[in-house]
Order: structure tokens, then sequence, then C-alpha cells
């Protein structure tokens, strides 16, 4: 195994463990005969997760009229499927919302990204009619980029340049990043996700995101893939600077947009992610 590579994979175990409360809610959540009272109970003892479905139910971005400061009635307004993107939205916040050293984020910025990227995914599968998609969509996008918080720590001049070399061959960054370290931050997020037991679905669809033709299951890969890419090149939620990004032929092939829809993406991202981005607590 790569020296390097070994060392990130260690890296694993140390990331910020996640509360008991989420995993048993994401454990329940996934049972399509889920008990929602069962699901309230174990929500309870999580004091921030409980203020952010608050939040969350009252947002502008549900478009809901009646106030809500019950768990269990926002749970009800909520359901399932919104329970289940915000638990996993409370874990990816304790973890994305930091400095990322060697992509030279500051903290808030790969979170900004990975919730512009959640809404855009979102949005695509509604614009695109992609019912099985719609499910996974948004938790996929806003998990994408989690590997980024274990590989930054990793880099080096001596990698930096190795990067850099790689670059001018016009390879992508994904790629460099791979060559580099005998791994990449998609593969390295997939893993990372295993470990805390996180659905099969969702970790593929972030282990494929920049090569979705290689997923068995590639219509939420290539919903991420094709998200990330109008995100970041249209400066939704980010300005980071593309590196040799490049948008997958076959991922819009297999999504069939037009000119009006990838519009029309864009133009919903950006006014849903203006409504959503404030509503989750950062890490103090």
């Amino acid at each position: 195994m790569n020296e390097r590579k070994g060392e990130i994979l260690k890296k694993i175990k140390t990331v910020t463990s996640v509360p008991a409360s989420a995993l048993r809610a994401i454990k329940l959540l996934n049972d399509p005969n889920v008990n929602m009272g069962e699901v309230v109970q174990v929500i309870a003892y999580d004091p921030g997760l409980t203020s952010n479905i608050l939040k969350l139910a009252n947002s502008s971005y549900f478009g809901c009229a009646r106030s809500i400061s019950s768990l269990r009635d926002a749970v009800v307004r909520l359901g399932s499927a919104n329970i289940f993107k915000l638990v996993t939205a409370s874990i990816a916040s304790l973890v994305l919302n930091k400095n990322i050293k060697g992509y030279n984020m500051t903290s808030g910025e790969l979170w900004e990204h990975s919730i512009a990227v959640a809404v855009a995914a979102e949005t695509s599968s509604y614009v695109l009619k992609l019912q099985d998609a719609s499910k996974t969509a948004f938790t996929s996008g806003l998990l994408h980029d989690i590997g980024k918080v274990i590989l930054g720590d990793f880099f080096d001049p001596q990698v930096e340049q190795e990067i850099s070399v790689s670059l001018s061959k016009n390879k992508s960054f994904y790629e460099a990043e791979k060559e580099a370290f005998g791994i990449n931050h998609a593969e390295l997020g997939a893993r990372l996700l295993n470990s805390w037991s996180i659905p099969d679905n969702l970790s593929n669809a972030v282990r494929w995101h920049h090569a979705p033709e290689f997923c068995r299951d590639s219509q939420c890969s290539t919903i991420v893939h094709f998200c990330d890419y109008i995100c970041i090149k249209n400066k939704i939620g980010s300005q980071t600077e593309p590196l040799n990004m490049r948008l997958s032929e076959q991922a819009v092939a297999v999504l069939k947009i037009s000119d009006k829809d990838n519009d029309e993406i864009i133009m919903r991202t950006r006014d849903s992610f203006e409504n959503i981005k404030d509503i989750f607590s950062k890490p103090k």
C-alpha cells in the first residue's frame, strides 16, 4: 500500500465522532416501517439536533405559514425523508465546518459548497423527474466532499509539487490526488461514511461523484457530479476556481439535460441556497 495512503486511512478513526442519537435516528429512518414516535424520542435527547429540526420546520425553504414549536409537530410536518436529511446534515456540519488546509478553504467554505450541491442535486431530481434519485440526492450532495476534511491535512510542499505537475499535464485535481496519495477525496469520503454505517447507496454516490460511469447505480452519483460542476462553475456557494474540472459528457447524456433544464436548475438552486444556507447551526 502507498505509505501516504496508509497514514491517511488511519486518520479516519480520529475524525469527529458522530453523536449516538444521530446514528440511531439514521438507522430508524432507513426502515420503511419506521415508528416516527420512536424517532422523536431518540432526537429529543440531542438538544442541538432538536434545535436544527425546529429551525428547518419554520424556515422559508419549506414555505410553511404556521409557526412550529414542538419537536413532534416538526417531525410530522417534515416527514421521514426531510428528517433524514436534517439528521445527516447535523453530522456533516460537525465535520465540514472547519479550515481545510490543503484545499485553501476557510471555515465555512466547504460547508456552504456542500449545501449548494445538496440543494442543486435535490432541485435537479425534481426538474428532471428522477423519483428514485430524489430520495437520496440532497444527502449525497451534502456529503460528497467530506473526504477533503481528512485529505486536506496531508498536503505538504512535496505533495503540492506533485499535484502541480499532474495539473500541468491536464489531469484533473481528482486524478492528481490519486497519483499523489494513492487515494482521492471521493474514495476516502466513502470509506469514512462506511465507518459510520451510513447506507451504501449514499457512500457509493460519494465514492463515484467524479466518475459516475463506474457506479453500478449511477443516477445519484451522476446528479452529484453534474451539480458539483455547475455550482463551482456558477460560483453558487463557493468562490473556488475549478482546476481542470471536466463535466462527463456521459453524465449529461444519461440525465438528458436540456439547456432549458440547465438554466432552471441553476436559477432554482441560487434561490433555494439563499433560503437554506443559514438554517443549520454552525459548531463553535
